[in-house]
């Protein structure tokens, strides 16, 4: 047998803290840094006008690569031209007709971005805030802040499977910050303050 994990109370009791930094009432952390002034640098960087889609796919017939026991989104299609077969179908001005379909999925079944408050310890959320205000859907630290507030800023992609030369990186190989700064160097990038790191290990290919 292997010993216990140490308690996390112990293991951070003299880590640092933003609790508090921005307030007692502050939901998005770090996103505080972001503001206007970040927005417009950023905006002034763009060159090429491409767009890149970035976002992990939808319902993918494998299931949840990250999850795998958990089943993959399922898409239902509501209306489409054949509902309009019956006698009984919606009548719409002007002989409208519409296609509609709904989707069932676990969240993390595909991109994502964490709460705040996702995770937490001793009953305290991140700033402070009850556990218990988790109970039937997050009132505090939930994702809802950082969507009103938006996340804007200058983008820079780290790709870490190419820095150490292989389509991804393996199970359980980590990188420290000294890695990031060297991989950075290596693509020619210039790390500045406030910027929003995108890290690329291509783990999900394995």
């Amino acid at each position: 047998m292997t010993d216990a994990a140490p308690d996390l109370t112990d293991l951070l009791k003299d880590a640092p803290t933003n609790w508090g930094k921005w307030g007692p009432e502050d939901e998005v952390g770090s996103l505080n840094y972001l503001g206007p002034e970040q927005v417009i640098a950023a905006a002034g960087l763009i060159r090429s006008g491409k767009v890149f889609p970035i976002q992990r796919l939808i319902g993918d017939p494998k299931g949840d690569p990250v999850w795998p026991s958990r089943e993959p989104a399922t898409r239902t299609q509501i209306f489409d031209e054949s509902t309009w077969d019956g006698d009984d179908a919606p009548v719409f001005p002007g002989g409208l007709h519409y296609a509609d379909d709904k989707i069932e999925a676990f969240l993390q079944g595909s991109t994502q971005y964490d709460a705040l408050g996702h995770v937490w310890y001793g009953g305290k959320l991140w700033n402070g805030y009850d556990a218990r205000t988790t109970v039937g859907g997050m009132d505090k630290a939930s994702v809802e802040p950082i969507a009103q507030r938006g996340v804007v800023g200058r983008g820079v992609l780290l790709d870490m499977a190419r820095y150490r030369g292989k389509g991804s990186l393996d199970s359980a190989e980590t990188y420290t910050h000294e890695d990031l700064l060297a991989c950075a160097a290596q693509q020619g990038v210039e790390l500045r303050k406030r910027d929003i790191i995108l890290i690329r290990t291509n783990y999900l290919a394995r």
